[in-house]
């Protein structure tokens, strides 16, 4: 792999939510791949971005490169379970292409990935279970921790915990959540899950909180 990235909305007032687990992702990253900093300016070069955009920053050795593209939209998706564990599951690196399999595979929207019966995370994205008290569950193990994750469980009650595929059909509703859309609700996992009304409600007041931030 050449180099990795992270990517992130600038919002029509200017911010960008999250921005130093950003910065904490790409320092991350760097040391793992290279064992060096940041390159020089990245992080100016992302104080500067004030177009309202989804921009992608990808770090490699000693250089970085920007782009821009428009924010997407944050539409409900259907998700079948894919075997599959990322190489470097932690670094948000560019090899992509067993991921974009994945999508390919199933017939579904998109993947949810699952080493053995445990779930771990989307194909871009995490994945946080709806339970019928309200509170969110994160699956933990081999995955990347995403910015907008962390952003939800500092205004959501929520708990990181290993869930298997059998545990999935207690939940009352899933959302996927990643920098560039968001908060979207998860209508269907295979047959294990199916959001419930009470579910959705839930999900669209988590998708409120997080836009507050």
């Amino acid at each position: 792999m050449e180099g990795h990235f992270t990517t992130f909305n600038v919002l029509p007032d200017g911010h960008v939510r999250g921005f130093d687990l950003h910065v904490e992702r790409l320092v991350y990253g760097q040391r793992s791949l290279f064992g060096r900093g940041l390159p020089d300016g990245l992080v100016d070069a992302m104080r500067e971005l004030r177009e309202p955009n989804t921009y992608r920053v990808s770090c490699f050795a000693d250089s970085f490169n920007i782009t821009a593209r428009a924010i997407p939209p944050s539409e409900p998706i259907s998700c079948a379970f894919y075997p599959l564990v990322r190489e470097l599951p932690r670094v948000k690196h560019d090899d992509l292409a067993p991921q974009w399999e994945a999508q390919r595979a199933v017939a579904a929207d998109d993947a949810i990935l699952v080493t053995g019966d445990v779930v771990t995370e989307g194909t871009m994205f995490n994945v946080g279970f709806i339970t019928p008290s309200g509170t969110l569950e994160w699956p933990v193990g081999e995955l990347l921790l995403g910015t907008t994750q962390q952003l939800i469980e500092g205004v959501w009650p929520s708990v990181r915990k290993e869930i298997r595929v059998g545990e999935v059909e207690g939940y009352i509703g899933a959302i996927a959540t990643n920098a560039a859309r968001g908060v979207r609700l998860i209508t269907q996992i295979d047959s294990a899950l199916v959001t419930t009304p009470r579910g959705a409600e839930i999900a669209a007041d988590i998708a409120r909180a997080y836009e507050a931030i």
